[in-house]
């Protein structure tokens, strides 16, 4: 979080806003979480456990409604959409795999 949702202030490294001194530290505390579940969920993937990794994303996508969180959860949900498909698209060439295509342009369509 990099400005205050209240007052729309530049954020500093305290949980308190320096203008309208609105505690923000649950937000930040949830934000944190967030990050917490996006990077557990890539790390199961990667060991091979996608039903636990679209779980971990889609509570992140809970906390924090982010377009990381949002792409994150959607590349998931897609392979779960398709359980046949052994490749997960990890083990292909980066150009290739959906990971890549998703996070560094986007889906397609839009």
């Amino acid at each position: 979080m990099e400005r205050c949702p209240g007052c729309r202030a530049r954020l500093g490294a305290k949980a308190l806003c320096p203008r309208c001194g609105c505690d923000l530290s649950l937000p930040l505390r949830a934000e944190r979480q967030a990050r917490r579940h996006l990077a557990a969920a890539l790390a199961v993937l990667a060991a091979g456990d996608a039903a636990s990794a679209l779980r971990h994303a889609r509570a992140a996508q809970t906390l924090l409604d982010d377009e990381p969180s949002r792409r994150i959860a959607a590349w998931l949900e897609e392979l779960a959409a398709a359980p046949q498909s052994a490749d997960l698209g990890i083990t292909a060439t980066r150009e290739q795999s959906a990971w890549w295509r998703i996070v560094h342009r986007g889906f397609p369509g839009r």
